[in-house]
């Protein structure tokens, strides 16, 4: 197996059986048991866009990182950047598989304007492959988050696929 990759099939073994069967890269399959020797790691570039205008920036870092297992994959980035040309509000783009449903995200974000007393939250819609970021109020009202010319982002999350 190379990269992202699903692998199904169907078979028997008997009860207290040693027999294996070598499924890829660190996965095997011991009498219907499957054992995880170690995690295939693959990479994605994460993109901060604007969502007026999508616009260019400077990335001094630019990393995204994923897991996947089953139908579920864990994944990180870490975005920093200067001179971001877009407009309207920030989003991340690039993430490597569409998620299955509404799937919350957790944030760091340094640079960015927020109202005092506000939260940050984000969150991959269903069937996107994007994070949108919003701040909320005390009060529980949503609001955009505007594109920084300069920002640090870090996200991470669990998605269902």
């Amino acid at each position: 197996l190379s990269g992202p990759s699903i692998l199904r099939g169907r078979g028997t073994a008997a009860a207290g059986s040693t027999e294996e069967i070598t499924l890829g890269t660190g996965l095997t399959m011991t009498a219907g048991v499957l054992g995880v020797s170690n995690m295939l790691e693959t990479t994605f570039t994460p993109v901060a866009e604007g969502t007026g205008t999508a616009g260019t920036a400077t990335y001094s870092t630019q990393q995204g990182k994923y897991q996947r297992v089953g139908n579920t994959y864990n994944f990180q980035l870490d975005v920093v950047y200067t001179v971001h040309t877009g407009t309207g509000n920030i989003k991340v783009t690039g993430l490597p598989i569409a998620a299955s449903g509404r799937t919350p995200v957790t944030i760091y974000i340094l640079g960015a304007t927020i109202t005092s007393s506000n939260m940050i939250q984000g969150y991959i819609a269903n069937g996107a492959t994007e994070i949108t970021l919003d701040q909320v109020s005390i009060l529980g009202v949503a609001t955009s988050i505007t594109i920084p010319a300069a920002a640090t982002l870090i996200i991470s999350g669990t998605v269902k696929i």
